[in-house]
């Protein structure tokens, strides 16, 4: 969700398999970053109006550490 890297890149879809040659530059990567943090604050805002609990998750975050540091919350709270 964060790439760290630009220039001329070759991306995969990783649901379609689809390939896609793209070239990010800083301002590239810049108007992604506000893009992609739009459209999160959305779904938020979306789910907290709706009284559906919400958590943002990387997906290298794995289930056990996920389940744990929320158990961890709810017994400190």
């Amino acid at each position: 969700m964060d790439p760290p890297f630009g220039g001329d890149l070759r991306l995969r879809d990783s649901e379609t398999a689809e390939r896609r040659e793209v070239t990010l530059d800083a301002d590239g990567l810049q108007a992604y970053r506000l893009r992609l943090q739009r459209f999160l604050d959305g779904a938020e805002r979306f789910c907290r109006s709706h009284e559906i609990g919400y958590r943002r998750v990387v997906s290298d975050t794995s289930i056990e550490q996920f389940v744990l540091s929320e158990l961890k919350e709810v017994m400190l709270a």
